[in-house]
């Protein structure tokens, strides 16, 4: 299913701040957002998917000065409150989202700093007193100490709230609503405390949400559903691994060199799917229908492009292929050659990238928003792997087929040669990623529904032989291969989306788990 995203477009909402401090939230999908306090009125645009939290503040509450050191009554809270040098800020929290909103607090001393120098004529500097004799305290709503210390350093940041939930809004309940007290004061320590004397700053107020980036969400869902696999899969025809397996990155493996993990989706999953920008044209497959080969519609200008993520790269960005094909009868090149560079097919993918991310059409309303979503499209280096190219086979041809039919393949993501990379912001998928996703060279597989399985064939950018590709066949369930020359395949583009993309998802649809196809992780 593939909804139209017009209703999804981000909303433009204006906030004017008056009267009181508003401390403001906003959270595009889980990226990281700040607020901090101004006491005058000001109005702000912003954009935002769905969250908004708001924290009030009383700015005249915020000013310290004129306080004497005092001491902190532990047996009763009455005299605390009734104590004019314990300054008292009151503070309320409202989520007035549709989402439950996890915030931080800090606070800063902004110019708290001893007095040294001589204020009474005499000569002498004053003496006595160290900053870490101003505390803080803060209570919650209900009483409860949340949190105590003292300002150690001038302008010290330091949080009083760490990773707390609050409640969406729902009508009717005040659970949306939190409210502290943060309580300043100079602990009386019965000795000279001179350098505190006259002291005047401002408690400044900022808060975080924590900052989740998709790919952790990502991970954090599929833990949840135990699909996270962590043993080796099995290479076989009639294997029925399913989820998303783990790889431990390293000099073979990973694309980067690093020795981060790596996850991959594996087999028939049905969640990851992925929705991410707007068809600015029709789409038509070739698509084998027994005995038939037909041209379909399978999608339409103005609708939301649907992607299947590949796997989280080491850096937590996020590869993704189109779930449907671009181009009808799209022959490689008419130079006998399986390089991507100066290809037909490159041609055909960087012009759909240019016409749907760069220069959309104007005459779609639902595809203007395209050209913001193109700074969270990053570049990928695409491996056209040419090592050892004959008309004999290849390189890849040697590590994903064996010729004794028994001895699985050894796939790989990292590229060995820098003459076989391409940068760029769009390509297409190699034949060891297929062969990660479950598929095998020359060899059926019995589970035909690894998630590539669209009914139609398609490129690789892997060369088999040195006037061949390998192919991704529906009619055969398997990686194969074919000529430069063979006009009756498609392509699927493959984007690397950055890891601080924001995105939203549905965590609360009981018929739907994020990332399916009716709940897809929708980013932007």
């Amino acid at each position: 299913m593939i909804e139209n995203n017009n209703e999804r477009r981000n909303k433009i909402i204006t906030v004017t701040i008056i009267g009181v401090i508003v401390l403001l939230i906003i959270l595009v999908g889980a990226t990281y957002a700040w607020f901090s306090a101004k006491s005058e009125a000001t109005s702000k645009q912003v954009t935002t998917a769905k969250v908004d939290l708001v924290v009030e503040v009383n700015p005249e509450a915020t000013n310290i000065k004129d306080i004497k050191p005092t001491t902190w009554d532990t047996e009763d809270m009455t005299k605390n409150n009734d104590n004019t040098d314990i300054v008292q800020i009151p503070i309320k929290v409202t989520n007035n989202s549709t989402i439950d909103v996890k915030y931080d607090l800090f606070i800063t001393p902004s110019g708290l700093s001893l007095n040294v120098e001589d204020t009474d004529g005499d000569g002498n500097n004053l003496v006595g007193g160290e900053l870490k004799d101003v505390k803080y305290k803060l209570y919650d709503e209900k009483g409860i100490e949340v949190v105590t210390g003292d300002f150690e350093k001038e302008n010290k940041r330091q949080k009083i709230v760490a990773n707390k939930n609050i409640s969406k809004k729902v009508e009717s309940s005040s659970e949306n609503i939190q409210e502290y007290i943060l309580y300043i004061y100079i602990e009386n320590k019965d000795e000279a405390q001179n350098k505190l004397q006259g002291i005047d700053f401002n408690i400044d107020i900022e808060g975080v949400t924590p900052s989740e980036k998709i790919a952790q969400a990502i991970l954090k869902s599929e833990k949840e559903k135990g699909n996270i696999k962590t043993d080796l899969p099995q290479f076989t025809a009639d294997s029925t691994d399913v989820g998303l397996y783990k790889l431990r990155g390293d000099i073979s493996t990973s694309d980067d060199g690093s020795t981060k993990d790596i996850y991959y989706y594996r087999g028939a999953v049905e969640n990851n799917y992925v929705q991410f920008g707007t068809y600015t044209n029709d789409v038509q497959n070739k698509v084998y229908e027994d005995p038939y080969i037909i041209n379909q519609t399978v999608a339409t200008k103005g609708q939301a492009i649907l992607w299947r993520i590949v796997r989280i790269n080491e850096d937590g960005s996020i590869k993704l292929i189109a779930e449907h094909n671009i181009g009808l009868n799209l022959a490689w090149s008419s130079n006998n050659k399986p390089d991507y560079e100066g290809s037909a097919v490159k041609q055909t993918v960087d012009n759909w990238y240019t016409e749907t991310f760069v220069s959309p059409t104007e005459d779609c309303e639902e595809c203007k928003n395209n050209k913001d979503l193109a700074s969270l499209i990053q570049d990928t280096e695409f491996c056209n792997d040419r090592q050892d190219v004959t008309s004999f086979g290849s390189a890849v041809r040697t590590r994903l087929w064996k010729n004794d039919g028994n001895t699985p393949p050894e796939p790989t993501l990292k590229c060995a040669r820098d003459e076989d990379k391409v940068r760029a912001k769009a390509g297409l998928i190699s034949a060891d990623e297929i062969v990660y996703a479950g598929a095998l060279a020359w060899k059926k597989v019995t589970n035909n529904t690894i998630y590539y399985y669209n009914k139609t064939d398609f490129w690789t950018i892997s060369p088999s032989f040195s006037d061949s590709l390998f192919y991704w066949s529906y009619g055969f369930l398997m990686l194969s291969a074919t000529k430069v020359s063979d006009s009756d395949m498609a392509a699927r583009p493959v984007i690397t989306i950055s890891a601080d993309a924001p995105f939203t998802v549905n965590n609360n649809d009981s018929e739907n788990a994020p990332g399916t196809e009716k709940n897809p992780w929708i980013i932007g």
